[in-house]
């Protein structure tokens, strides 16, 4: 699943951190876009924070091969686990790297 995340810095330029606050609901595979419109804060307490700055909010256009491998994805990422996840993490202070983010959605997921 960590691929994913690769793939799509890779295909977009996203930051890290933009890349990271991606949610479900920021992919729009009809129009073949992105939104991005936050950031998460990975070096610090966590949580979503605004943009590097204002033009930092913009729709980004995906190509075919990046809908397709993330139409699959999403069809499997039921947004109440992935809050799950998130709050998960939270409530102890942690702050995840991608891979432990990656691993506990998975394997809950998977209940």
């Amino acid at each position: 699943m960590l691929c994913f995340l690769i793939l799509l810095i890779a295909k977009t330029g996203l930051r890290f951190s933009e890349a990271l606050a991606l949610t479900p609901k920021d992919f729009d595979l009809t129009r073949q876009t992105l939104s991005v419109s936050k950031t998460w804060n990975y070096k610090e307490n966590g949580g979503f924070l605004p943009t590097k700055n204002e033009s930092s909010v913009r729709k980004i256009p995906i190509d075919w091969q990046t809908v397709i491998q993330f139409a699959e994805l999403l069809k499997s990422l039921p947004e109440e686990k992935y809050k799950a996840v998130l709050d998960r993490f939270l409530v102890w202070g942690i702050i995840p790297t991608m891979k432990e983010f990656i691993m506990d959605y998975y394997l809950l997921i998977k209940r």
